[in-house]
């Protein structure tokens, strides 16, 4: 089983897979989107009414989420991927 660990928002713990429900509920509580892409199989995650300048893409949901926590934390609207 995998276990993901996200600390330093509200200790946020998973064992075994992160489902896209989940990471987007999450998300959502903390002020962010997370949307799917099933054209190009890709994530996005910004904030809510956030401009494409502070939008995040990738592949991977647990990444999305990862992000959208750092997103979270850093509060500032920018993305420093």
């Amino acid at each position: 089983m995998q276990v993901v660990t996200f600390a330093g928002i509200a200790g946020v713990t998973f064992k075994g897979k992160v489902t896209q429900r989940e990471a987007r509920g999450i998300l959502q509580a903390l002020g962010l989107t997370l949307t799917r892409d099933s054209q190009w199989d890709e994530y996005r995650v910004n904030f809510k009414g956030g401009s494409e300048g502070t939008a995040y893409y990738t592949d991977c949901l647990l990444d999305a989420l990862q992000t959208g926590l750092d997103m979270a934390r850093e509060g500032d609207r920018s993305c420093r991927h």
